[in-house]
C-alpha cells in the first residue's frame, strides 16, 4: 500500500502544472431591465500553450495521448478562429448611438471575476449592475420635512423688453384690430391667393361637384369663412349642415342669411397655405433629403410664430408643454407641437413642430431639442423659472440652463436614471398623505411627496419645504371634502404655473382642432389649431390692455369671442351682423310667393323624362324652372333651391 501511494503522488508530480497564462476580458451587454454588464472570463491553458477541453479533465492530462492532445489543440484553434471572426464581423456592424451608460463616470466599481470557465448568471448580473449604477447614492439619505435645507441663490431677471403687451398702449384696441395683429390683411391675402390657385387646379381634376362652380374668393369672404368657424364653436350643433337649416328647432340668422353652405364647403376643400406649385414640387422630392416635412404649413406658421414673440414679453414664469396630441395618444398627423407660454397670463410666447430625429439634433433628446428651439436667449432675455412636465424634464438639462441664468422645475418619473436609488430613509409602508422627502445633490432638489399617489420633482430655484400646504379633495362618508396637507414649495409652485396655459390653452376652451369636420388634412387641422391660439393669445393682449388703462370691466373669453365674431361678419359683408336677426312676428295666412322671383313652372308635361333639368344651385336633376329668370330649381320641402338661389342672385 506504501509502495502504490507513493508512485501516484510521484505520477502526479510528473504532470505538468497548469496556470493562467492569459485573461481574457470579453464585453457582453446583457439587456435586463436597461442594465450594462461586463462579464470577465479566464482562459485556462496548459504551460505547454495547449488549451484543454474542461477545466475537469487537468487530473487525466497525463495520461492523455499524443493524438488526442493534438485533436484537443486543432478543436481549441478553430475555437479561437470563429471567435476571432464572430469579433470581426462584430467590429463591421453599424456602430450604435453610445447609451446613456456609455459615459457614466460614477459607475462604480465593476464586479470581480468568477472561477475559471464560469460566468454570470442572469440573476447575478442584474444585482451587480444595479449596485455598480447606484453605489453614488448610497451615500445619499432621504430627508423628512424638518430637516433644513438651503435656499438656492435666487435669479437675476433680466428679460429683453418689458414683461407684458408689446404694442401701442395708447392706441384704442379691439377684438378685430388685435385679432388681425395675428391675422393681418397681408396674411390672409396669401392665402387667398393660394386657396384661389388651388381651387382652379381642383376645379379640372377633383370628382366633387361642387368644386365645379368655384368663383375666386376675396380677403372679405375669407373673413366671413373665418367668422362662420368661430360662429360654430360657440354655437354648437350635431352636424355641419344644421348651420344652414330653416326648419324649427334651428333656423340660425347666421350663416344661412349670409351666404351658402356650399360656399363655405368649398372655400374649406380649397384651403392652401402654400403656393401649390411649389408644393407639387416639393412632393416630388418626397423620400429624400431635401424633401420639406412641413412645407404646406411652413409659411404660414412661420408668420404665425413670428407675431406671437414680437407682440408680448414673457413674465418671470413660463411653461414648456405638449399641444395638439394628448397622453395616450398616438401621432395621428406624424408630428407633435411644443409650446412655450406665459405662466402669468397664458399667453403662447412660441411654438416648435417636433417632427422626429434629424441629422443635426440625432445626439439629442426630445426635451433637449424642443427647449433649444423654444428658449432663444437672445430674444427672450434670462432669469426665467421654466415649469416642464416630465417629457421635458432632465436633471442634466437643469443643470445646463441653471448655468445660463434660467431656473427650472418639473415632474420627474422616480425610475428615470438621474433620480436617487436610494432607499435610505424612504416612505414607510403605508406612507401618510403629505408625506414629504427630499435629497439635494449639488444644485439639484429632488423631492418626493405623497398625494393619491406618490409625485416625484426635480428643480433647481426651490428649498425643499417652508411650511406651505395645499388643499386636496378626501373622500369621507359625507362625500368630498377639501382639507390642507403639508405640501412641497417645488409642488405649490408647479401647480401654480404650470395649470394656467393648459387651462387657457386652445384645446382646453374651445378647441376647434378636435371636430373632424374641420380638419381633413394634417395641415388644415394644424391650421385651425393656429386660428384658436390668434383668438386666445388676442383675448390675453386684450385683457393686459385694459388692465394698463385701469379699466375694471371684466371681459370674459366667451363674449370677447362674441365680439370677435361680430367684427370679423361685419368687416366681411359691410352689413351689421344684428340687422340679421329678424323679431319674431305672428302667425301670417300664406301669401302668393314673391313676384320677383316668378312662378315654378314644369318644362313639359306631356315629356316629362326627356325635359328633365339639372338645378342650377345643386346640379340636381329637376322638372320644374322659374317662369322668370327661365332657370331650373329644385323645389322640396328639405332643398328649397328655388328660393335659396333667387336669395343668392339678388341684384
Amino acid at each position: 500500500m506504501a509502495d502504490a501511494q507513493t508512485n501516484t503522488e510521484e505520477a502526479l508530480k510528473e504532470e505538468p502544472e497548469l496556470k493562467v497564462i492569459k485573461e481574457e476580458e470579453e464585453d457582453v451587454e446583457v439587456h435586463h431591465h436597461h442594465h450594462f454588464t461586463r462579464k470577465r472570463r479566464k482562459t485556462v491553458v496548459e504551460a505547454n500553450g495547449e488549451t484543454p477541453s474542461s477545466t475537469s479533465k487537468t487530473s487525466t492530462c497525463s495520461s492523455t495521448s499524443g493524438e488526442t492532445r493534438a485533436k484537443q489543440k486543432k478543436r481549441g484553434r478553430k475555437r479561437t478562429k470563429e471567435s476571432q471572426e464572430e469579433q470581426e464581423e462584430q467590429r463591421q456592424v453599424k456602430a450604435e448611438p453610445e447609451p446613456w451608460w456609455a459615459n457614466n463616470e460614477d459607475s462604480g466599481p465593476e464586479c470581480e471575476a468568477l472561477e475559471p470557465g464560469a460566468y454570470f448568471d442572469d440573476s447575478e448580473d442584474d444585482t451587480c449592475n444595479r449596485e455598480s449604477r447606484s453605489s453614488g447614492d448610497e451615500q445619499l439619505k432621504w430627508q423628512t420635512r424638518s430637516a433644513p435645507d438651503t435656499q438656492p441663490p435666487a435669479l437675476k431677471f433680466k428679460p429683453a423688453r418689458t414683461p407684458g403687451p408689446a404694442v401701442s398702449r395708447s392706441s384704442s384696441w379691439t377684438p378685430l384690430s388685435l385679432f388681425q395683429v395675428f391675422f393681418s390683411s397681408s396674411v390672409v391675402g396669401k392665402i387667398v391667393t393660394n386657396t384661389n390657385k388651388n381651387a382652379a387646379y381642383m376645379k379640372h381634376t377633383t370628382t366633387m361637384k361642387n368644386m365645379r362652380s368655384w368663383t375666386n374668393i376675396t380677403v372679405k369672404d375669407f373673413y366671413i369663412h373665418l367668422a362662420t368657424i368661430l360662429y360654430t364653436s360657440l354655437v354648437k350643433l350635431p352636424e355641419e349642415g344644421d348651420y344652414w337649416r330653416e326648419c324649427f328647432p334651428f333656423g340660425l340668422s347666421f350663416p344661412g342669411k349670409t351666404w351658402s353652405r356650399n360656399q363655405f364647403q368649398r372655400i374649406k376643400r380649397a384651403l392652401s397655405l402654400c403656393d401649390p406649385e411649389k408644393d407639387e414640387e416639393n412632393e416630388s422630392k418626397r423620400d429624400t433629403p431635401e424633401y420639406d416635412k412641413l412645407f404646406k404649413i411652413k409659411p404660414f406658421f412661420n408668420e404665425m410664430v413670428n407675431a406671437c414673440k414680437s407682440h408680448f414679453q414673457p413674465h418671470s414664469n413660463i411653461c414648456i408643454n405638449e399641444r395638439i396630441v394628448t397622453k395616450n395618444q398616438p401621432l395621428t398627423f406624424g408630428f407633435a407641437l411644443f409650446a412655450l407660454a406665459d405662466s402669468q397670463t397664458g399667453y403662447t410666447w412660441n411654438l416648435h413642430i417636433y417632427t422626429g430625429k434629424t441629422a443635426e439634433t440625432r445626439k439629442q433628446s426630445v426635451a433637449q431639442t424642443a427647449v433649444a428651439k423654444l428658449l432663444p436667449v437672445s430674444l427672450l432675455g434670462s432669469g426665467f423659472t421654466l415649469y416642464t412636465d416630465s417629457l421635458f424634464s432632465s436633471p442634466n438639462l437643469f443643470k445646463e440652463l441653471r448655468e445660463k441664468n434660467i431656473g427650472c422645475c418639473g415632474i420627474l418619473n422616480k425610475h428615470h436614471p438621474e433620480f436617487p436609488k436610494t432607499s435610505q430613509n424612504d416612505f414607510p409602508s403605508p406612507a401618510s398623505r403629505g408625506d414629504i422627502r427630499w435629497i439635494r445633490k449639488d444644485r439639484l432638489l429632488f423631492v418626493k411627496w405623497i398625494d393619491t399617489r406618490e409625485v416625484s420633482m426635480c428643480s433647481t430655484v426651490h428649498e425643499a419645504f417652508t411650511g406651505q400646504v395645499m388643499k386636496r379633495p378626501v373622500r369621507e362618508a359625507k362625500g368630498m371634502v377639501a382639507k390642507q396637507f403639508s405640501c412641497p414649495d417645488a409642488v405649490a409652485d408647479f401647480n401654480r404655473h404650470m395649470i394656467v396655459p393648459d387651462k387657457n390653452g386652445p384645446l382646453q376652451s374651445y378647441g376647434l382642432v378636435p371636430r373632424k369636420r374641420l380638419s381633413p388634412r394634417w395641415h388644415k387641422a394644424l391650421f385651425y389649431y393656429l386660428l384658436d391660439l390668434a383668438v386666445v393669445n388676442s383675448f390675453v393682449l386684450y385683457k393686459e390692455l385694459a388692465k394698463l388703462k385701469n379699466n375694471v370691466k371684466d371681459v370674459t373669453e366667451k363674449q370677447f369671442r362674441e365680439d370677435l365674431c361680430r367684427e370679423l361678419l361685419r368687416f366681411g359683408t359691410g352689413a351689421d351682423p344684428d340687422t340679421l336677426v329678424e323679431p319674431s312676428k305672428p302667425s301670417k295666412p300664406s301669401e302668393p310667393s314673391d313676384p320677383a322671383f316668378g312662378c315654378p313652372l314644369y318644362y313639359n308635361d306631356s315629356n316629362v323624362e326627356d325635359e328633365r333639368k339639372r338645378c342650377r344651385r345643386c346640379h340636381k336633376k329637376t322638372l320644374l324652372y322659374c317662369e322668370k329668370c327661365e332657370v331650373p330649381l329644385c323645389l322640396f320641402s328639405k332643398r328649397n333651391c328655388f328660393r335659396e338661389w333667387h336669395i343668392e342672385n339678388q341684384d
